[in-house]
């Protein structure tokens, strides 16, 4: 029988992760995600942005790293075509990648709330 993780073991977790994503990119960066890869925009081209994340508790066992991106100042008539949770100042220091299928258009006078849900789930 597998182990099964305690409820304060799975909010340590929750805890010990929100110091470890201390930053989300955005990328107008499209490629095809690849557990291979190591940065959040392995195309090399594009426009990133990248700002440290505020981490927010949703229950015992979840919480949303996040970032806010305003239009008036930040890809303004971009796409935001991936999100990546990162540990440090650079997209090379990406965690994971979410590339969207449908990408975030970004005008002028648009403000978005963008980031990354992470939950500690117990599959024994």
């Amino acid at each position: 029988m597998a182990a099964a993780i305690l409820n304060q073991g799975r909010t340590a977790i929750r805890d010990a992760l929100k110091t470890l994503i201390s930053h989300i990119v955005v990328s107008t960066d499209s490629t095809a995600f690849s557990a291979t890869q190591t940065t959040a925009n392995p195309s090399g081209a594009g426009t990133n942005v990248i700002k440290a994340s505020t981490e927010v508790d949703v229950d015992a066992f979840t919480f949303d790293a996040q970032i806010n991106i305003s239009g008036d100042t930040e890809f303004t008539g971009l796409n935001i075509n991936t999100i990546a949770p990162a540990n440090g100042n650079t997209a090379a220091n990406a965690l994971a990648r979410v590339v969207r299928t449908n990408p975030i258009g970004v005008q002028a006078g648009d403000v978005f709330t963008v980031g990354v849900r992470v939950q500690v789930q117990d599959a024994s």
